[in-house]
């Protein structure tokens, strides 16, 4: 940094400005790329603070209004980025626009000669000679077009009345990060929620005491939906739902059930096929003779997932609620539940992040907790959860704080 302050202070600077740009588009994945060409037309190379080289690709970038005030309303920058070729689409793993919505955007500022291979290099392991970062979050799509799309940015800590040094609490929203306290992280914790990352949980059976536990794995997504294995439910395979068509008369309570539904399968190249008598899931927990749906509510929906397989596909729809669900071992993460975020894919594993997204994630509510913590098993090891919460338990700090912004 003293190199740098020592350069820009010159009269006049011998090395050009270079502005680079980072898109986390999904968690700890990053689109890199740049304005600035190289000789031969190709990508250029900067290090990360770790001193490893990134390579960021060439695509015409223009930025706008990042002007700051000492008073007034933060600045809300523009970036508009071509989307020549689809370049940029396909360094975001061919997500939606919409889906890089909340997401962080980082522009990185150096000096031309300090990047990889050029003479101010710091070299492999050392970390990289720039002016201080300035990060936004991607707020909404002002413009989309055929040649280029509009970003609309905000800063960071622009949130509805903020008042430092405390932080604002939105109603009804749990503030922790998921899993940030897992014990098994050691002394890298994060926040308040202890809910391990393996989603593992001693889960008293609904039929004997509360002392008599059971580990089990219990898996929800952001919808409060419970995750169970498909080969429990499927009957094509021994499971134990049962065809919800066939039930003449009352529905019994916690047992499970299956519906048909046609869905519009997207293809690798983005086309669309049908695919007919797609097996839905759902649990009973209300007395019924009417037939399951999401407007019922003595029924509740459950989705499945099965164990991924390199050279298996991983279905997606243009209902993206019923893209496939996929346990995964990482070495890294352990056995954990992703959902495909877009298209098949045979060969990208999740921990490849590309095309995935965390199956198993909390949806920030009270419900979330309860559906983890409050859990009660069915007996005879059956899948599941039975509708009785477990009220000799709590939910860890009573819940989470919170302000209720309706009144």
């Amino acid at each position: 940094m003293t190199d740098l302050i020592a350069t820009v202070q010159d009269q006049s600077i011998d090395s050009d400005y270079i502005h680079l740009f980072e898109i986390e588009y999904v968690d700890n994945q990053y689109a890199r790329f740049t304005t600035q060409l190289t000789e031969s037309l190709g990508n250029i190379q900067f290090r990360d603070s770790n001193g490893t080289a990134r390579t960021y690709q060439s695509i015409p970038v223009k930025f706008e209004g990042i002007d700051v005030s000492a008073d007034g309303s933060q600045a809300r920058p523009t970036i508009t980025i071509a989307n020549v070729l689809n370049l940029f689409r396909r360094e975001v793993g061919s997500l939606d626009y919409e889906d890089l919505i909340g997401r962080r955007i980082t522009r990185r500022t150096t000096l031309k000669k300090y990047l990889v291979g050029e003479s101010g290099d710091t070299g492999a392991g050392n970390a990289p000679i720039e002016f201080p970062k300035v990060t936004f979050i991607i707020d909404r799509i002002a413009s989309k077009t055929r040649s280029e799309i509009i970003f609309e940015l905000s800063a960071p800590h622009d949130l509805e009345g903020i008042m430092l040094p405390r932080r604002i609490i939105i109603g009804g929203a749990c503030p922790w990060k998921y899993t940030g306290a897992d014990p098994a992280r050691g002394t890298n914790l994060d926040g308040g929620c202890t809910w391990k990352q393996s989603c593992q949980f001693r889960v008293p059976l609904s039929t004997t005491n509360v002392r008599d536990l059971s580990l089990r794995t219990i898996y929800v997504n952001k919808e409060d939906e419970y995750v169970l294995f498909s080969a429990d439910l499927d009957p094509s395979v021994g499971g134990v739902a049962e065809d919800a068509a066939s039930v003449t008369s009352t529905f019994k309570l916690n047992n499970y059930y299956y519906t048909e539904v046609d869905l519009e399968r997207v293809n690798t190249d983005g086309s669309t096929t049908t695919e007919s008598n797609v097996k839905e899931y759902w649990q009973c927990v209300g007395v019924t003779t009417s037939q399951p749906s999401d407007t019922n509510s003595n029924f509740r929906r459950i989705r499945v997932y099965t164990n991924f397989v390199f050279g298996e596909d991983s279905k997606a729809y243009t209902q993206k609620s019923y893209n496939e669900y996929k346990l995964f071992n990482d070495a890294t993460s352990g056995k954990m539940i992703w959902q495909t975020t877009r298209v098949s894919v045979s060969r990208v594993s999740p921990s490849e992040g590309k095309y995935w997204t965390r199956g198993d994630s909390c949806g920030k509510k009270l419900e979330s907790c309860r559906k983890r913590y409050l859990a009660i098993g069915l007996a005879g090891q059956l899948p599941g959860y039975a509708l009785q919460k477990n009220n000799r338990r709590a939910i860890p700090f009573g819940g989470f704080p919170g302000a209720k912004q309706n009144r």
